[in-house]
């Protein structure tokens, strides 16, 4: 089996070449920035060009200089399942057979990140493009001190 991966543009592309088998998916996330208020609710979206009902689907979540964790896997025929951290009630998860979407309400500042949106096909998680959650620093009530600190240390 010969597997391979690029970007182009907004798309991430992605095919599989088995025999005389080609396998290839598109993950879209339309949105690269959405900025939101502490507080605020947001849903992140993820477009697939065909019908992905059969595999499991994913949102995986990076903050700045770590590396990407699991937020919840939509298994193809099983309830979702929230990673550890996410197991409240300010996350969900809809599924249809073009679109993945993941609410969170009431934003806090741990939500700041980006988010990417996976598909499993034969064994491999490919990733959308992602979108960062931005937090609009003029929502928060810090001092000068506080920013200028958090500047240095973030």
């Amino acid at each position: 089996m010969y597997a391979n991966a690029c970007k182009s543009g907004v798309n991430a592309f992605f095919c599989l070449f088995v025999s005389d088998f080609t396998h290839c998916t598109v993950l879209h996330q339309p949105d690269f920035v959405i900025p939101v208020d502490p507080g605020a609710n947001v849903t992140l979206q993820c477009f697939f060009t065909e019908n992905y009902s059969m595999y499991d689907m994913f949102w995986y979540k990076q903050i700045k200089g770590q590396q990407p964790c699991a937020v919840v896997k939509a298994g193809a025929v099983a309830d979702p399942i929230f990673h550890k951290g996410y197991l409240n009630t300010r996350f969900d998860i809809s599924r249809s057979k073009k679109i993945l979407s993941l609410s969170i309400i009431n934003i806090s500042h741990w939500d700041e990140a980006v988010y990417y949106c996976g598909v499993e096909i034969f064994f491999d998680i490919e990733f959308g493009n992602g979108v960062f959650l931005a937090l609009n620093v003029s929502s928060f009530n810090l001092s000068q001190s506080e920013l200028l600190f958090s500047c240095f240390f973030s």
